[in-house]
């Protein structure tokens, strides 16, 4: 009987793990493959942007133009329109631009562009919509007035500034609504941030059209300065998956790491068993290795210190395949364990 309660309770506390993994991935860890995910639609797409100042670390700075932009045709469902930048969420925020707000668009980990709205810089409202997950609009309720929404097409670059923000009952889309002979941008998300049911509100924020320029000419002011990312818990989170993503750019962060952790931990953990055999098989042949969590534990050899070093790193590595396949798939079959705050419409 002990030892079935035993094996109960270490069950139980290795569920309660992998639904804190779930959840930490439903907030945060899905934003770790945004460069992959944009490259992957982009190459399928074949969208290629003109001109060679593309970086926000460019040294030329296009020519700000204050008459009417340019227009520019949609593209069909789920067809690239750009990327948008937003200084304010770091330096490297930069989120792909899909038409249409459909759930395979916004789990896309980057911004939906309403259909039903205009194109960047036309005249009317051009709305977009994002998960509030740091992979899309976590940090909406950070903005301030005056703060840059930049948008860059193939050909083009759009400025819009911050008015306001509001936040709004999920059925409300009088927000949406164009403002007679003004160009206006409008962002919404879900809110609050940590719900305990399914979000019943949304985050507004709104802007008005600023200026525009060509993308050939370099990269607009407002990318070539300072990051201003506010100095908050989620904003930290948020930079260090934006440098992850960056480091390593040209391949899925998630199954990197996943691979990275669990390969170094064997490789270590197999050392350290050549190395201390016989007190490793004491331990392993204990009473209670029946309990699964136990029994993870006791996987590790050496001394406590490094012991401890390795049921570290065999954690990371389970939480990044977790991260990596696991949790995508829980969120495919079962509907609580998917993105905690999908965009109302």
């Amino acid at each position: 009987m002990e030892c079935l309660f035993d094996v109960l309770l270490g069950l139980i506390a290795l569920a309660s793990i992998m639904l804190g993994v779930q959840w930490l991935w439903q907030y945060w860890g899905a934003s770790f493959d945004v460069v992959s995910t944009m490259e992957r639609i982009e190459s399928s797409q074949g969208w290629d942007p003109s001109g060679d100042a593309t970086d926000s670390g460019s040294a030329r700075v296009a020519e700000p133009r204050y008459s009417d932009p340019p227009l520019e045709a949609a593209p069909g469902y789920a067809g690239v329109i750009g990327h948008m930048y937003i200084p304010r969420f770091g330096s490297g925020w930069d989120r792909l631009i899909q038409q249409g707000t459909g759930d395979d668009i916004l789990n896309n980990l980057g911004v939906a562009h309403y259909e039903n709205s205009v194109m960047p810089g036309a005249l009317g409202m051009t709305g977009y919509a994002g998960h509030r997950q740091s992979a899309s609009l976590w940090l909406l309720d950070t903005v301030r007035v005056g703060d840059a929404v930049v948008i860059r097409t193939k050909d083009y670059w759009y400025v819009y500034r911050i008015t306001g923000t509001k936040i709004v009952t999920a059925d409300d889309w009088s927000v949406l609504d164009p403002v007679e002979g003004e160009r206006t941008l409008v962002l919404t998300t879900c809110d609050p941030k940590y719900p305990t049911s399914e979000p019943s509100n949304r985050l507004v924020a709104f802007a008005e059209f600023d200026y525009w320029a060509r993308a050939s000419e370099g990269t607009v002011r407002e990318l070539t300065g300072a990051d201003s990312t506010p100095r908050t818990v989620g904003a930290t989170i948020s930079r260090v998956s934006d440098t992850v993503r960056r480091v390593n750019h040209d391949a899925p962060v998630t199954p990197s790491l996943a691979v990275l952790l669990l390969g170094s931990w064997l490789v270590l953990d197999a050392g350290c068993w050549l190395l201390d055999r016989r007190a490793s098989i004491r331990r392993l042949r204990r009473d209670g290795w029946w309990n699964p969590m136990l029994l993870l534990w006791r996987l590790q050899a050496g001394f406590l210190p490094v012991r401890l070093v390795l049921y570290l790193l065999m954690w990371s590595g389970v939480v990044f395949t977790c991260f990596a396949w696991l949790c995508p798939w829980l969120a495919e079959h079962v509907s609580w364990l998917a993105a905690p705050h999908p965009v109302m419409g």
